[in-house]
C-alpha cells in the first residue's frame, strides 16, 4: 500500500508541473493579445429615476356629492380645508356638474385627484392606467347602493312587462345607477336595447330624471334613494313614486389620484382621506352638511370588477346601435 502511495505521487507532479506551464501560457497569451473565453459584460447602470411631481397646490376634481345638496360648496371647503392640513399642501376644488370634464381634466394631468362616480372610474380606467384608487365613498355606512326603477303610483305600471312602449327617463351615459344598471337590468329581462333606447330619454342628473316622472314627461325614472333626498330638499312631494323593480347595486364614488405624483405625497393622501371620516372630529367638521355621508374605505380595483364586466358586455350593444 505504501508503494501504491509513492506511485501516485511521482505520476502526480508531473501533471501538476503541466498544468501550471500551461495556464502561464495561456495568461501570457492574452496578455500580449490573444482571445480569451467569453467573459460577461459588465451590467448596465440602472435608469435614472424621475422623481414624483409635487405640485404647489393640490388640484381636486368632483361633483356636488349628492346630486346638488345644500350647503355643497361649504362642504367642498371644509373637506379641502381638513384635507390640506394634513396633506401639507393646499387644495384648490375644481367643482363641476359635468362628470365627463372631470374625467377628461383628470386624463390631461389638469386635476392631481378626483372623486369620480363608480362607472367614470370604470371608464378611465379602461385606457388610462397612470391612477391609484385610494377610497370608496361612505354613505349610510355602505359602499354600495342601488339603482332603482321608479314610477307614479297612479300609472297601472305595476311590473316590467307594463314598461314596453312607455317613456323612460334616464341621467346620462356617465351613471350607473341612472343608465348602466338599468339598460342591462331590461336587456337581461327581455327588451332589445333599441326597445328601452328608443323610449328614453336622458335628463342629465338623477333628481330631473324624477322630475320629468312627476311632470308627466316620462312614464318611469331610473334613480337612487338620494334622489328622493333632494327633492325633498325643493319641497316637492314624491310620495306618490313608487319603485317596481331593483336593477342592482354598485359602488359609490371612486378617489383617485395620478401616480406621477410624488410616493410620499400619494401616501399622505391617502391617510388624509381615510383619516377623514365621522369618527373622527375632522371628519365630521369635513362633512357637516352631508348628513348620510359617513367618508372613505380602502377598497380596490377589484371591488369594482362587477360593475366593469357589466360595462363592457353592453358596449359592444352601444357601439353596434351607434353604427347603424
Amino acid at each position: 500500500m505504501p508503494g501504491r502511495s509513492i506511485h501516485r505521487g511521482a505520476i502526480l507532479g508531473p501533471l501538476l508541473l503541466l498544468l501550471l506551464v500551461l495556464t502561464g501560457a495561456c495568461g501570457d497569451r492574452i496578455a500580449n493579445g490573444g482571445h480569451p473565453g467569453p467573459v460577461a459584460s459588465p451590467l448596465p447602470p440602472p435608469p435614472p429615476t424621475t422623481p414624483g411631481r409635487i405640485p404647489p397646490v393640490l388640484r381636486l376634481g368632483a361633483k356636488p356629492f349628492l346630486c346638488g345638496s345644500s350647503g355643497q360648496q361649504e362642504d367642498f371647503v371644509r373637506f379641502s380645508g381638513a384635507l390640506a392640513k394634513r396633506v401639507g399642501l393646499p387644495v384648490a376644488v375644481i367643482n363641476s356638474d359635468d362628470i365627463e370634464e372631470i374625467m377628461d381634466l383628470f386624463v390631461k394631468g389638469e386635476l392631481d385627484v378626483a372623486i369620480l362616480s363608480s362607472l367614470a372610474y370604470v371608464k378611465v380606467t379602461e385606457s388610462f392606467q397612470d391612477l391609484k384608487l385610494l377610497g370608496t365613498l361612505v354613505v349610510n355606512g355602505d359602499v354600495e347602493y342601488s339603482s332603482y326603477l321608479i314610477v307614479d303610483r297612479n300609472s297601472g305600471i305595476f311590473s316590467l312587462d307594463d314598461l314596453r312602449g312607455r317613456r323612460l327617463a334616464l341621467t346620462n351615459r356617465t351613471s350607473g345607477s341612472g343608465f348602466l344598471f338599468p339598460l342591462t337590468y331590461l336587456v337581461r329581462h327581455g327588451y332589445t336595447l333599441d326597445e328601452v333606447l328608443d323610449q328614453s330619454v336622458m335628463m342629465g342628473s338623477h333628481a330631473e330624471a324624477m322630475s320629468a316622472l312627476l311632470a308627466g314627461e316620462a312614464d318611469a325614472a331610473a334613480g337612487f334613494y338620494g334622489a328622493f333626498g333632494v327633492l325633498r330638499m325643493r319641497k316637492i312631494d314624491v310620495s306618490n313614486l313608487k319603485v317596481i323593480a331593483v336593477a342592482g347595486r354598485m359602488p359609490y364614488e371612486a378617489l383617485v389620484v395620478r401616480t406621477d405624483l410624488d410616493a410620499d405625497l400619494i401616501a399622505r393622501i391617502q391617510e388624509a382621506v381615510l383619516h377623514l371620516n365621522t369618527s373622527t372630529v375632522e371628519g365630521r367638521k369635513a362633512f357637516a352638511h352631508q348628513v348620510d355621508i359617513n367618508g372613505w374605505a380602502q377598497t380596490s380595483p377589484e371591488f369594482y370588477a362587477p360593475l366593469r364586466a357589466m360595462w363592457r358586455d353592453i358596449t359592444p350593444l352601444l357601439e353596434e346601435r351607434g353604427r347603424r
